[in-house]
């Protein structure tokens, strides 16, 4: 007997004595007893697999495995409970599904449309099975329902349909709780069941965001595999996923083989767990099958590990991983900005805030997970399965690390889901920022006894170029200083300005804004000399920027002057530093160098005993050291994929492509030798702005796409 059929296992008949003992009654549904049951919630595994990938096969090693639990599984029309464990005749009721109106029903019968729960389960599955567990717990000696239920799908099935419907809100009070999705696939067959759609299957045509249309194409994966560009059931399959179950393992012999068919999964779902196995035995139940809490929590160091071990996600042009940062933390104002992009995504399948060159793309998302780190209480959790999405506490009480959002779907391009995201929340904070401008104006009407000093309503984020305030006591309602607010808005509508540590060295690359054809773009200077060891890059308001370098400059010549050796970088930056803190009325008798803030914010890179640093030197007077950052209009751009792309053993010329190629996605122009600048610090050559010709070569190197 073939046992990898997906046929169900042998029942037992229901003309057995077992059935023809005389069963409890039904409780009744409006009792205080049945809605007790209800209280203690059973976790819910979808077991899945495409035709011949072993679903069964598993399922009877489940019910004949000495667990102790208490499984009920839902499979092809049929529901088997095991009750004790240790002996394949505990298999002790089978309860057929009938819809047949005629048919007489006992407490053992259930009744649900077309006799097939795998694809005709709605709201009216959900309360079937709850009736089941009330049924059965009633019945049982120790009153409780079972621990756990299992549902097996049919091969062609579409776990992304199944899904919502166990997805059930708290408010419904639901006995029932989605534990996860499990994927089987069998390794021998992997690519012919992606490659090869059944009769029934439509070939959907891939077009992803930011490429040409892949209809008719095709290409080659590694070890001559062809990538076919239409969505299988198997596509889907995989990535509803959160547990993957390589099965079949032994069928490939080689674990080059093996490896490949691994990374190909992992290309399609970078969020699932993957486990090999043989004849669909698993080491353990817990955690491997059961117990997965899927839907509870997000483990970004687990995903991030996983996404680094393959990172093959060119391998399947047909669905794909995608992961954006989400830096900084989040106000409830910015929680709700993201869930409205959320909405405008998932259920309108639309991207808010896209460039006006970008063309209408077509694109799916199956699956979404995600976490969100707050400025105040828990930090969130983002779980989505394709439109239906919520958003709950996340009471794991991990650390805080970055947020990240990641998604697994069909046509996904993140630097076009991040070109929507980053505006959208930067648009949205700069609209609370200018109503609490006009805020700061009502109360200072309101309050103008108290002399308490708040904007006028000529004193806008749009102005804030021309017009300061001139107090350095100038606070918003909330306790922030509008002074460093504004200088912040002044680096946010600056040029782009990135900077890379390596261990050859740092580099600074930074967008040069050219509005006239008539500038000379060699006049127009974003990256200067601090000393021969220390060059800065900058973004605001360039006049500012002049004054903090001449200042540190001289601090520099003063020290190698006095000390006969060069000033530190990080002394340096701590002398700009204290630059921008004397601003307003002055301190102990100290003159005031500015009455308001310096709107700039400076990237200084330097060599010095320590080896490559950068710092960021911010308005109000704090610096930090960095490994990568990015500065100025399309910093969050920008600052994500610096967080997705570098690594500690980054070259200097592979730095200058991760520069040039973060540019070119945040420039609102085409990128060129003349519109960027790039420059250098390395121990032996020291602080060096590159050339025309270097910067002609090193654009040149740019892929075109």
């Amino acid at each position: 007997m073939d046992i990898d059929q997906d046929e169900p296992p042998d029942l037992v008949d229901t003309d057995e004595t077992v059935l023809q003992s005389n069963p409890p009654p039904a409780p009744d549904p409006t009792s205080t007893q049945l809605q007790d049951l209800s209280i203690s919630k059973v976790p819910l595994t979808i077991i899945t697999g495409y035709l011949g990938s072993g679903k069964t096969t598993l399922v009877n090693y489940i019910l004949r495995a000495q667990h102790g639990k208490k499984i009920a599984v839902i499979l092809n029309g049929w529901i088997l409970i095991k009750t004790k464990f240790g002996n394949t005749a505990d298999i002790e009721q089978s309860l057929s599904i009938s819809n047949s109106d005629s048919t007489t029903s006992t407490p053992d019968f259930l009744s649900l449309a077309n006799g097939c729960i795998c694809c005709s389960v709605k709201d009216a599955g959900v309360a079937a099975i709850e009736e089941l567990m009330a049924r059965h717990a009633s019945s049982s000696s120790d009153g409780k329902p079972f621990d756990y239920i299992i549902l097996e799908t049919s091969g062609l099935a579409d776990p992304g349909n199944l899904v919502p419907l166990f997805w059930v809100d708290e408010g419904l009070g639901s006995g029932l709780y989605l534990d996860g999705v499990v994927t089987l696939v069998d390794a021998g067959n992997l690519f012919r069941s992606l490659e090869e759609p059944s009769d029934d299957e439509k070939a959907t045509p891939t077009t992803n965001m930011g490429s040409q249309s892949a209809k008719g194409e095709e290409a080659n994966t590694a070890g001559g595999q062809t990538k076919h560009t239409h969505e299988t059931v198997s596509h889907r399959q995989l990535a509803t996923a959160d547990v993957i179950v390589l099965n079949k393992c032994d069928t490939v012999p080689l674990d080059e083989d093996l490896t490949r068919i691994e990374k190909r999964v992992r290309s399609i779902n970078g969020l699932a767990k993957i486990h090999r196995t043989a004849f669909s035995q698993i080491p353990q139940l817990e955690t491997f099958l059961l117990d997965l809490h899927a839907y509870d929590g997000f483990d970004a160091v687990d995903i991030a590990a996983r996404n680094t071990e393959s990172g093959h996600s060119h391998l399947d042009p047909t669905i794909g991983t995608v992961t954006i940062y989400l830096p900084g933390q989040f106000s409830n104002d910015d929680l709700e900005t993201l869930e409205n992009w959320l909405r405008a995504l998932l259920w309108e399948v639309v991207l808010l805030n896209q460039r006006k060159d970008s063309e209408t793309k077509d694109f799916e998302v199956h699956r979404t997970k995600g976490r969100i780190i707050m400025q105040e209480g828990k930090n969130k959790i983002v779980q989505g399965v394709r439109e239906v999405f919520e958003i709950i506490d996340d009471d794991s009480g991990k650390g805080n690390e970055e947020g990240r959002l990641v998604f697994i779907g069909r046509g996904l391009n993140r630097e076009e889901m991040e070109g929507s995201l980053s505006p959208t929340l930067h648009g949205a904070r700069s609209k609370r920022k200018l109503s609490e401008t006009e805020m700061g104006r009502e109360v200072v009407e309101l309050r103008s006894r108290h002399q308490v000093r708040y904007p006028s309503p000529s004193q806008t984020v749009s102005s804030i170029h021309t017009h300061t305030l001139l107090s350095n006591s100038t606070f918003s309602p909330e306790g922030r200083l509008f002074q460093v607010e504004y200088s912040l808005e002044a680096i946010k509508l600056g040029s782009t300005a990135i900077g890379i540590a390596t261990s050859e060295g740092v580099l600074l690359g930074v967008e040069k804004r050219v509005t006239s054809t008539l500038l000379e773009t060699s006049s127009v200077e974003k990256i200067v000399e601090i000393d021969s060891h220390i060059g800065c890059a900058m973004s605001g308001l360039q006049a500012d920027a002049r004054s903090m370098i001449e200042h540190a400059r001289v601090e520099a010549q003063s020290h190698t002057f006095n000390y006969n050796e060069r000033l530190g970088v990080e002394s340096c930056t701590q002398a700009i530093c204290d630059l921008a803190l004397r601003f307003g009325e002055g301190a102990e008798g100290e003159e005031s160098v500015m009455s308001r803030p310096f709107g700039v914010a400076l990237l200084v890179a330097g060599w010095d005993e320590g080896g490559a640093q950068l710092y960021h030197a911010e308005p109000s007077g704090t610096f930090y050291r960095y490994d990568a950052k990015a500065i100025g209009s399309g910093s969050e751009g920008a600052q994500a994929e610096l967080q997705n792309e570098f690594h500690k053993s980054l070259t200097l010329e592979e730095a200058e492509l991760l520069v040039l190629k973060t540019l070119k996605q945040v420039m609102e122009e085409k990128l060129d030798s003349k519109n960027v600048q790039l420059a250098s610090v390395t121990k032996d050559k020291g602080f060096q702005i590159y050339a025309d010709e270097e910067m002609k070569k090193v654009v040149d190197k740019l892929p075109a796409n």
